[in-house]
């Protein structure tokens, strides 16, 4: 994780938490560009563009979500003010996720706004759901997914840092 998106997390998730909680009905019918607004808009804050995020889906009924999400400048960002992350989906993760990690053949997602937090408790995943019973709690899980997979694509060899350094307006 990048050391900037995780002191973001650390300082933020409280001001996310509350929007999650006051938007749960829309939570029940959203897809993970949502959740990656909300994690920018509410995380990262005004240095990012959250309504200008790019969606990458080469999937159909699974695959992986890339997310490329802009840095607000005066004119176009330029390829190192980008942030990028990812979220796998679909019926048939398990191949994917590395690192003992096992998806169970469904969609985090759409398991926890069909079934609850009952069901996708007790599975293994990544985004480790087990013994939250609050869906709140499972949200934010999957947002703090999202802010552990964020990388800066194209940064000079500079793998986990961010540079903040201001482009002239």
């Amino acid at each position: 994780m990048i050391k900037y998106c995780r002191e973001r997390w650390n300082k933020n998730q409280q001001t996310l938490r509350k929007k999650l909680e006051e938007d749960i009905v829309s939570l029940s019918t959203c897809d993970y560009k949502y959740l990656v607004t909300l994690t920018v808009k509410y995380i990262l804050g005004d240095e990012w563009d959250a309504e200008n995020i790019t969606e990458v889906n080469n999937g159909g009924y699974m695959g992986t979500l890339l997310y490329l999400i802009p840095r607000k400048v005066y004119f176009y960002p330029s390829e190192n003010e980008y942030l990028m992350t990812f979220c796998w989906y679909g019926s048939s993760c398990s191949e994917r996720l590395g690192e003992g990690f096992v998806c169970e053949d469904y969609d985090i997602l759409s398991e926890l706004q069909q079934y609850g937090t009952e069901y996708v408790r007790f599975t293994t995943c990544p985004i480790n759901l087990t013994g939250k019973t609050n869906p709140i709690n499972c949200y934010m899980s999957i947002c703090k997914y999202i802010v552990a997979n964020m990388i800066q694509p194209y940064n000079k060899n500079k793998r986990h840092t961010y540079n903040k350094k201001k482009r002239h307006k």
